[in-house]
């Protein structure tokens, strides 16, 4: 899968480091593995690029490769939302500029492609997904006040540090020269973008299927499985 999945080195352009997220520490970086994904986070002083509030310059990542989708880990630092505001505000621009002229302009809206953490429950962005997997609840054992939740069997993942939003490119076999990213106000950051060349999509959205195998000679039937 990793040679499919490709993180970007963005080590010239990490300005942060974990102090921006006050008083968390519990931050995963180096070399990570979400959902079955691999990325590449900064360590020490210079983590994260460190983009909005006061910093509206934009920051051009060159590529110079075809990719089917990219996936970037970010986070919002400045929400508006706890303060009343109505969700979807502009957060930010990516822009794909492909070698051949042409560009694809996505809009980064709070509780959309990203949100910030932690967030209260149900908040969680909708196009995006958190960096934790859903988990299972033990049937066995487990604090009594967690009767009702230990018989839904399931638990939703949250975000420990980043939410990861996938881009569809919709031409995959055009070359993209670089990505920009064009800040318009709040505080956020990126901690790695990941390529990926494969035409399938990077996160599975359904739950397993059955699949029934029907065997229509009797011989083969007959042999182990």
């Amino acid at each position: 899968m990793a040679k499919d999945y490709t993180p970007l080195d963005l080590n010239p352009y990490r300005n942060a480091g974990i102090d921006v997220l006050g008083g968390q520490r519990n931050v995963p970086l180096g070399s990570q593995i979400f959902h079955g994904l691999p990325f590449a986070i900064g360590t020490g002083d210079a983590c994260f690029m460190l983009l909005g509030g006061d910093d509206r310059d934009c920051r051009t990542i060159p590529i110079g490769a075809t990719a089917t989708h990219l996936i970037v880990a970010h986070r919002l630092l400045d929400s508006s939302i706890y303060d009343g505001a109505p969700i979807g505000a502009l957060v930010a621009e990516y822009v794909v500029r492909y070698a051949d002229g042409g560009s694809e302009r996505s809009p980064i809206r709070e509780r959309f492609e990203i949100a910030a953490i932690p967030t209260g429950w149900g908040q969680l962005p909708f196009l995006a997904l958190p960096d934790r997997n859903d988990a299972l609840w033990s049937r066995d054992e487990g604090r009594w006040s967690n009767a009702g939740n230990r018989q839904t069997e399931g638990v939703q993942g949250t975000a420990l540090a980043y939410y990861l939003w996938p881009w569809a490119n919709p031409y995959p076999s055009r070359t993209i020269e670089a990505l920009e990213i064009v800040p318009a106000g709040p505080r956020f950051l990126v901690a790695a973008i990941t390529l990926s060349s494969l035409p399938e999509e990077p996160f599975r959205r359904g739950g397993p299927l059955d699949v029934k195998v029907t065997l229509l000679q009797q011989a083969d039937a007959e042999c182990p499985f």
